[in-house]
């Protein structure tokens, strides 16, 4: 089975990297690390149940261990291979039919640091890397290119590349941190910042494209200079932007975004998981669902509509397509 879901749960996002770069902050996060640090040692099981089973979240399906205790941040699936991103262990090519595994980091390749943290491929097959503090790289599979963002230097935390997605005209968008959102048509790159566009916040964390090539934006408030956060949405031209004054949305800390195979979004935030079907919003949150905890920092949909959450301190969460039934796993099951 081609499950391109398979890609999901490893965007899974602690605070320690923006502890790192913001020591003088305190963390909206408090991500319990040991947790999370034994849960994405397990995480690969879960990308190689979903890229080879036809049965999603089948009893009795076998736990099988890669890469484990690497810091998995991202993967991208190209065919056979899987692209698979680390803060700290640089970028591996893997694949998944011969388990043969390439790396590539800071020393054997122009990757700027091996702090990755988000990976996106075009159609023609160019690979868009994001680092942390490094910025973003394009991997044609034989050239690298440093992507220039005009920005100050690469000292400045926009440098700190939080998602990119591709849309359907091939433009390539950089979320950062700090510095707004960047669009590459090809030629030139595009700053979007609060004085020139609807964004609701400078600190971006998650992109989403729609079936209307519409960009869905999650961002989150940092300071007062950054913008209070929220959800926005971009068609081009014009902006919409979603928050808790206006919209069911429940917080303005977007960590995570996806969108389903009906077009729902599905907006994972500090207090649960939203979905917006266009009309109506509706939040999960511990309290009204089995939801092991109220930050998602990960979320994807699969070819069946199953939607597959990871949660900051309570594992990986799956809802199922009619949306009645979950399914929780985290180091003890």
């Amino acid at each position: 089975m081609q499950n391109s879901l398979a890609i999901l749960v490893v965007a899974l996002i602690t605070d320690k990297g923006r502890r790192e770069i913001f020591p003088d902050q305190s963390s909206l996060r408090g991500v319990d690390e040991l947790n999370m640090e034994l849960f994405l040692g397990i995480i690969f099981s879960i990308l190689f149940i979903l890229a080879n089973s036809s049965c999603i979240g089948a009893q009795g399906s076998e736990w099988t261990h890669f890469l484990s205790g690497s810091d998995v941040r991202a993967i991208a699936k190209e065919g056979d291979v899987l692209w698979i991103g680390g803060l700290g262990s640089g970028l591996r090519k893997l694949n998944i039919k011969t388990g043969a595994i390439t790396l590539y980091n800071a020393l054997n390749s122009p990757l700027p640091n091996n702090k990755l943290t988000c990976i996106a491929i075009d159609k023609n097959g160019n690979k868009w890397i994001g680092t942390d503090l490094g910025g973003l790289v394009k991997y044609d599979g034989s050239h690298w290119t440093n992507c220039q963002l005009n920005l100050n230097s690469l000292d400045q935390p926009g440098e700190w590349i939080r998602d990119v997605a591709v849309d359907s005209n091939q433009n390539i968008w950089a979320a950062t941190a700090l510095a707004g959102l960047y669009k590459f048509d090809g030629e030139t790159w595009l700053n979007y910042s609060l004085e020139n566009s609807g964004l609701p916040s400078l600190w971006i964390n998650a992109l989403a494209v729609d079936r209307d090539n519409c960009l869905w934006i999650g961002t989150e408030y940092w300071d007062d200079w950054s913008g209070p956060g929220g959800l926005a949405k971009f068609d081009g031209i014009d902006w919409t932007i979603y928050n808790t004054d206006n919209s069911g949305l429940p917080s303005n800390d977007v960590q995570s975004l996806a969108i389903d195979n009906n077009g729902c979004k599905w907006i994972g935030n500090s207090k649960g998981v939203t979905k917006f079907d266009g009309t109506n919003w509706t939040t999960y949150s511990p309290e009204n669902s089995p939801l092991s905890d109220a930050l998602m920092l990960a979320i994807e949909v699969d070819v069946n509509n199953n939607k597959w959450i990871g949660a900051s301190r309570g594992g990986l969460n799956i809802l199922d397509s009619s949306e009645k039934n979950w399914t929780t796993y985290n180091t003890n099951n």
